[in-house]
């Protein structure tokens, strides 16, 4: 797998870890700790990577809402404050021009996965979620915010080492 010895940068594969957590594994650059107790993992400069596991994980379904800009001087405030308005929502809604992260799906091990990147690396979260990953329906989501370019990028090559 190239991507596993890239997993590291420049480091050989032999330096990448494998983790064994209770419902999944995955390789992780060798600097990186895991607590599979708490189920969280830690990057080298110390940001911390949450794990949830369980019918409840998130599942990235960020939304807005979206009003014509015509529609301004109709709404009150209260309501303003509440939704963004836009010359073309049809557009907006379709480029995610107001959501403060991109997502695309990917097939990791043969699995499902929606994947979550800031639009602007080092502000905004970052994660993978994977629905109904076993017989009692279980998803499971890892992701954490604002890393840094080098640990975003390990991070990306990081969840396709998943395996369940």
């Amino acid at each position: 797998m190239v991507l596993l010895a890239s997993v590291v940068g420049c480091e050989p594969r032999s330096k990448a870890k494998k983790i064994d957590f209770l419902s999944f594994s995955i390789v992780v650059p060798p600097d990186w700790k895991a607590d599979t107790i708490t189920n969280s993992m830690e990057t080298a400069s110390g940001a911390r990577i949450n794990i949830d596991f369980g019918i409840y994980a998130p599942k990235f379904d960020e939304s807005v809402i979206l009003v014509p800009l015509s529609e301004y001087k109709l709404h009150d405030s209260l309501t303003r404050e509440s939704v963004i308005f836009s010359e073309d929502v049809a557009i907006d809604r379709i480029q995610g021009t107001f959501l403060k992260s991109y997502y695309f799906y990917d097939t990791i091990n043969d699995k499902k996965a929606k994947v979550m990147v800031p639009k602007h690396i080092g502000h905004g979260s970052i994660g993978i979620s994977f629905r109904e990953i076993d017989s009692q329906r279980n998803h499971i989501s890892i992701f954490t915010k604002d890393l840094d370019t080098l640990e975003h990028f390990k991070f990306l090559e990081m969840i396709q080492t998943i395996s369940f």
